[in-house]
């Protein structure tokens, strides 16, 4: 995979208003468990218990609304991976969820999710 670039950027950003993504950490934390906060293991327990919910909760929206990014979304793969549209189109559940895994791991992605809000 290339390194994502201002092109993608705007792509991303075009996605991710087309699906209408947003997560509600303060709901998501909510519902963590909080049976007690005395110490730093619980902070952290709470914090990876919130976090982990946070991530269920934006895959299952990326996964309900990725129909309304389609086009976007194989220009993107395409773009990144240096497949052809039709490449793109033929990928199998494994190789997408092995492209999307590189791409959150990717320099410079995590940073372009705080700034968009998502």
């Amino acid at each position: 995979m290339r390194e994502f670039n201002i092109d993608d950027v705007f792509l991303m950003s075009e996605i991710l208003d087309a699906m209408g993504l947003s997560v509600e950490a303060d709901k998501v934390l909510k519902q963590a468990k909080t049976n007690k906060l005395e110490t730093k293991a619980d902070a952290a327990a709470l914090g990876k218990e919130a976090m982990m919910g946070i991530g269920i909760e934006l895959a299952m929206n990326i996964a309900k609304n990725l129909h309304k990014a389609k086009p976007a979304v194989k220009q993107l793969i395409g773009s990144l991976s240096g497949k052809t549209e039709e490449e793109v189109s033929k990928m199998g559940i494994k190789d997408i969820k092995a492209f999307f895994t590189e791409l959150v791991k990717a320099e410079g992605f995590s940073d372009f999710l705080e700034s968009a809000g998502a």
